[in-house]
């Protein structure tokens, strides 16, 4: 049984629904995309990771200042468009500053496609900045005046169309969570729907050739009601009085204190154990079948303070690995559960501060983004069950209050004669 795991420690002076493939050559550098901000503003870079095979295992990883990229305002999320095969763009949501109750909010798009290391010329925008705003964005008529404050986004496998969650609490007005869909063929871009009345906690678009699901959760009394929207397919005619079409999947039973704080997904993607994760406080719910009519497990006990489920994009990885808040110093790894009543799992932890992770597969690498660094966990070398090993950590100076990390797959190296 394939066992992946992760860790990270920070320290720095010295931190589907479809079938997922890996399809690049391991020889190849990695280069990890990072969101961070400076002096200057904020900005999108690559670092390489050459395995140590160009110089000492201190200068394995490589901050490519001729691959920066400004943004328009900090970034806030980010996602991939066609993540699991050819991870051709990136989309960045960035946030502006709250005026008047509203906030100014960008979708950036730069191209992952055929990047050199030594010339990263091709990793620069595909198309200008879509603007979130109520005087830039096409709305129904059933919408007027509108406010947004986008805080998560995730795009459908062609990138045609996006889900944005919004949080009005960030922006400093009331009213409850909402998601916007949009339209990202036009400009200014088009909004499809507003899901209104969602728990804040988060939200997973599982991209696919067939379709595209969106799945989100509503508050209901003592529970989350786990919500499954089919987003329309490019080419589709979707009119004004269309809507998507929306499913309950599960019942999630929370507690008092446990707040929601992500939905993400684990497992090998054609597993039997493949699930979405609405991830709590302290704790963990699995739900399983959750294309059809969804079977949620019983609450799997954690480490207080988690944050966010980390990102498995080529659904490759049986365990779950949750990243902790910041402030927590804590990286947990959740074991395959062989049975919906197996709540009491050995969940192992490790000291971490990081702001985000993300899982590499085809050299089983996790990625940790610390302010001044970047740590990685070998999790081909981790047995379930055995100590949580600490991670290795490599200071980048160049990337000082990351915001995130993902990656992409440089192109090959020249042969040598």
């Amino acid at each position: 049984m394939r066992r992946f795991l992760l860790l990270f420690v920070v320290s720095f002076l010295v931190p589907a629904l479809s079938a997922c493939t890996g399809t690049f050559e391991p020889s190849n550098p990695v280069l990890l995309v990072t969101g961070y901000r400076d002096d200057a503003g904020s900005h999108v870079a690559l670092i390489e990771d050459s395995f140590g095979e160009t110089g000492p295992s201190e200068d394995r990883l490589r901050f490519l200042p001729d691959s920066v990229q400004n943004l328009p305002a900090p970034a806030a999320s980010y996602d991939i468009v066609d993540r699991e095969g050819t991870r051709n763009t990136l989309v960045v949501l960035s946030r502006g500053a709250v005026v008047a109750g509203n906030s100014t909010s960008y979708l950036t798009f730069l191209s992952l496609r055929s990047i050199d290391p030594d010339n990263p010329v091709n990793f620069e925008p595909t198309r200008l900045p879509r603007v979130i705003s109520r005087d830039t964005v096409t709305l129904p008529d059933t919408l007027t005046n509108p406010q947004f404050c986008p805080s998560s986004v995730q795009v459908t496998q062609t990138g045609a169309y996006a889900a944005v969650l919004n949080e009005p609490g960030l922006c400093r007005f009331g009213g409850q969570p909402f998601i916007d869909i949009f339209s990202l063929q036009t400009e200014p871009i088009r909004l499809l729907q507003r899901i209104n009345r969602v728990a804040a906690g988060g939200f997973y678009l599982g991209q696919s050739p067939a379709q595209d699901l969106l799945y989100y959760a509503t508050n209901e009394s003592r529970s989350l009601r786990l919500q499954r929207a089919t987003l329309p397919r490019p080419g589709e005619t979707f009119g004004p009085d269309d809507t998507v079409t929306v499913e309950t999947v599960a019942d999630v039973t929370s507690t008092i204190g446990n707040d929601f704080v992500d939905l993400g997904r684990s497992g090998i993607s054609g597993d039997e154990r493949e699930r979405l994760v609405v991830l709590f406080e302290e704790s963990l719910v699995n739900v399983t079948g959750f294309t059809g009519e969804g079977t949620a497990s019983e609450a799997i006990v954690t480490p207080p303070n988690n944050a966010r489920v980390v990102r498995d994009d080529q659904c490759d990885t049986e365990a779950t690995l949750i990243l902790g808040t910041l402030e927590a110093r804590r990286f947990s790894y959740v074991p395959t559960s062989t049975s919906e009543e197996d709540v009491e799992l050995e969940v192992e932890s490790a000291s971490v501060a990081a702001v985000d992770a993300v899982i590499e597969p085809t050299n089983g690498f996790v990625y940790f983004a610390a302010n001044g660094g970047v740590l990685l966990f070998d999790l081909n070398s981790y047995n379930s069950g055995d100590t949580l090993p600490d991670p290795t950590p490599f200071p980048v100076t160049s990337l000082p209050n990351p915001s995130f990390i993902t990656w992409a797959q440089s192109v090959p190296a020249p042969a040598t004669p």
